[in-house]
């Protein structure tokens, strides 16, 4: 029986390796199994379980044994042929694969050798034109369309976009070799449709010369004459660091050159004059006279921009340790040392008036304690129940107060009686003067 139990499940797996195919056949070959076309294979799995289970089988000499060794043999086949359909097909792939491999090898070998030739043909052209000073210039395929980053809008717009910013954008588009009927297409674009400036932008055939003096005007630019003089009234803020200084004096000369070379009328400025005015700005401009004194060797027209920010870097941190081994209070360095007495910083000016305004508070507490003081203090009114009572030093009644028992007393304290309260009390009195006295 146990054989037989193994044997049906051994059977019952194997079915689930099959396709649906494999199982039609399996029907086929048992009676009472028709009408198999169309069924699934999980449909076609119960229906040879069923067949097993069945009584027709179930009923025989060896319990369905052979049926099931039967079957057993065919699946075994059918798997077999299965397998080796699959190792074929395998052996087949990897050979085809194989195949592509070296045809593809192959492939880019020869393309190697026709890029090496290209290659060489080309630097033997390349080298030709450098003799005869000729240049060559690629055919330029597809090309994006240029697009400025950024919004020009009006003086109101926050982030609207700056003018050194889009003079800068289209420069590089112009080195990257866009036309400059594009370059003039995309800064319209990039302009905000609802202020004037889009209008007169799209009115009239534009050029690129025109456009920069429209975009000039719109963002306020000074002009070179301008510039220039500011440079050469240039000085360093209190609030500002040497390093900035430089850098707001090295943008100024930046804009300066590039409004000169726009500049159509007025006079113009050239690298010469500007890098003259610029290196006295520097001179002339530092507040610090330690600092001014170490990058004054260096303040030379063939100096570059570089060399004098390493240098004036290297000037404060000597100055700023200077400071330090003195045992001075660490200061900015962009302070002025002069001979004139010092001047109470702003910080110190609020100190002082808070502490003045506290003193006169002082003094104003003080003269009234000594007033409250030398007052004597009037009684506050108060109801006549509370005038009637004794005060907190004489309570009790009279005989308690004078046997100084008054604290613990629980007589009336009018008239001494111990049944009632004083509240309750039918004498006429104020509580102060002896009962005697109020009887008489």
């Amino acid at each position: 029986m146990e054989v037989l139990e193994e044997m049906h499940l051994k059977v019952q797996q194997a079915l689930y390796k099959l396709e649906a195919g494999d199982l039609k056949k399996l029907c086929g070959g048992l009676p009472e199994i028709e009408d198999v076309d169309g069924k699934t294979k999980r449909q076609l799995i119960r229906r040879i379980l069923n067949h097993l289970e069945s009584s027709d089988v179930a009923d025989t000499e060896d319990s369905g044994m052979a049926v099931l060794l039967s079957l057993d043999d065919q699946i075994g086949e059918m798997l077999k042929e299965k397998k080796e359909d699959n190792d074929a097909l395998k052996k087949q792939t990897e050979e085809e694969m194989k195949a592509l491999a070296e045809a593809h090898k192959t492939q880019m070998a020869q393309l190697e050798i026709a890029f090496q030739e290209k290659l060489k043909l080309l630097e033997q052209k390349a080298e030709g034109d450098k003799k005869n000073n000729t240049l060559t210039v690629p055919v330029v395929g597809y090309k994006k369309d240029l697009r400025i980053c950024g919004e020009i809008g009006s003086a109101a717009q926050k982030d609207r976009l700056s003018y050194s910013s889009l003079n800068h954008q289209i420069e590089v588009a112009l080195k990257k070799g866009y036309k400059p009927e594009e370059v003039v297409e995309a800064v319209i674009k990039a302009t905000n449709p609802g202020i004037p400036l889009r209008s007169v932008l799209e009115g009239e055939e534009m050029t690129l010369n025109r456009l920069k003096s429209i975009l000039r005007s719109h963002y306020q630019e000074k002009g070179a004459t301008e510039l220039f003089q500011e440079l050469s009234e240039l000085t360093q803020r209190k609030s500002e660091t040497p390093q900035e200084f430089i850098l707001r004096a090295m943008d100024l000369k930046g804009k300066i050159l590039k409004a000169s070379a726009e500049a159509v009328t007025g006079p113009q400025y050239n690298q010469q004059q500007i890098q003259s005015v610029y290196i006295n700005a520097i001179d002339t401009g530092l507040l610090n006279e330690a600092i001014r004194a170490d990058i004054r060797p260096h303040l030379t027209e063939g100096t570059t921009d570089e060399v004098l920010l390493e240098n004036l870097n290297i000037a404060v941190t000597l100055e700023t340790k200077r400071q330090q081994k003195a045992g001075k209070k660490k200061v900015s360095v962009q302070q002025v040392k002069t001979n004139d007495p010092p001047q109470p910083s702003v910080q110190n000016k609020e100190i002082s008036k808070l502490t003045e305004g506290l003193d006169r508070l002082t003094t104003l507490v003080m003269s009234l304690q000594e007033k409250t003081t030398s007052t004597p203090k009037s009684p506050p009114p108060t109801q006549d129940r509370q005038r009637r009572r004794p005060p907190i030093g004489e309570r009790g009644c009279q005989r308690c107060r004078e046997a100084n028992k008054g604290v613990t007393c629980n007589h009336c304290f009018k008239c001494g009686d111990g049944n009632h309260f004083a509240r309750g009390c039918k004498y006429a009195g104020n509580g102060r003067r002896s009962l005697q006295g109020d009887r008489k």
